[in-house]
């Protein structure tokens, strides 16, 4: 009985003793995301992770890049747009931009909205380009473009002068 005792007191302690795996904890990116279809999106993410939430109903074309070497890859869908680019073998998201009232961003601006329910909404630090106001969080620049006051467009990019 005590050779038992004895024998489990030894292994709980090889075991207590044994090398602790630490999960690594994957630090979310800064900057502005929006969720379309559950999927939530941001550029500079890893594309094939969203086509297949986005559905396959879309239109596409591969165009020369004017921001990276090679083509860029649009996904036209009915209510917005994502261009694609090759970061060595992985297609991430460059820009999505939204086409139709029917998408929000997280913070609830949309096609439509006015200009000062999105200074409201994201305050007044942002550069204006003669219609439009442009936000900068982390690698992500989020603009709008007014016409008379209202939101015309809405577009997420990533930063490539960063």
């Amino acid at each position: 009985m005590k050779k038992i005792a004895i024998t489990l007191a030894i292994l709980l302690t090889i075991v207590g003793c044994g090398e602790k795996k630490e999960t690594k904890k994957e630090t979310p990116k800064e900057g502005y995301s929006i969720t379309i279809n559950g999927k939530n999106l941001m550029v500079g993410d890893e594309f094939s992770l969203s086509k297949e939430a986005l559905g396959e109903n879309y239109e596409f074309q591969e165009v020369e890049s004017c921001a990276f070497e090679g083509k860029d890859n649009i996904y036209t869908y009915a209510d917005y747009e994502i261009y694609g680019y090759h970061d060595k073998d992985v297609e991430k998201i460059y820009t999505i931009t939204l086409l139709t009232d029917k998408i929000a961003t997280k913070e609830g601006i949309k096609l439509g909205s006015t200009k000062e329910e999105v200074v409201d909404t994201y305050g007044q630090d942002y550069e204006d380009a003669i219609g439009a106001y442009t936000y900068s969080k982390g690698d992500t620049l989020l603009t709008f473009i007014f016409e008379e006051n209202e939101v015309v467009s809405i577009e997420y990019k990533l930063n490539v002068e960063k």
